[in-house]
This record gives C-alpha cells, structure tokens and sequence, in this order.
C-alpha cells in the first residue's frame, strides 16, 4: 500500500474538480446580476402621489415635497 496516499490526495482533487465545475456552471446559468431588481421607472413625484394616495403621508407633508421636488427640477 505505498500508494494509498496519493490515491486519497487524487480522492479530494477530484470532489474538487466537480465542486469548481457545478459552481463555473452555475454562474454561466444564473448569471451575476440576477440579484440586482431591475431599476424602477417611477419618478419620485409618482412615488409621492402614490404614498399621498394610500394614505401614508398627510396633504402638509405632502405639499411640502411636491414643491421640493419641483423645485430641485
């Protein structure tokens, strides 16, 4: 048995082998960017009428950042 050592090293090189192939694979399918959302196409006084519309800001504060917002245009 004076090869049994290299045979075991030859073992894990191949687990990984397999382990660096399903991850390459993996990566060329899903992609890098799968985890990034896809921009929003809303502008921010959409976002404000709608947020004004459910309820979620008051008709002050929602004044106040319509004028802001027209104001940074």
């Amino acid at each position: 048995m004076v090869h049994s050592h290299w045979l075991w090293g030859m073992h894990w090189l191949w687990w990984a082998f397999w382990l660096l192939a399903i991850l390459v694979i993996s990566r060329l399918f899903i992609g890098r960017d799968a985890h990034i959302p896809p921009a929003s196409e809303e502008t921010a006084l959409e976002i404000l009428r709608r947020r004004y519309a459910r309820g979620e800001i008051g008709a002050d504060e929602y004044e106040e950042r319509k004028a802001r917002l027209e104001d940074d245009q």
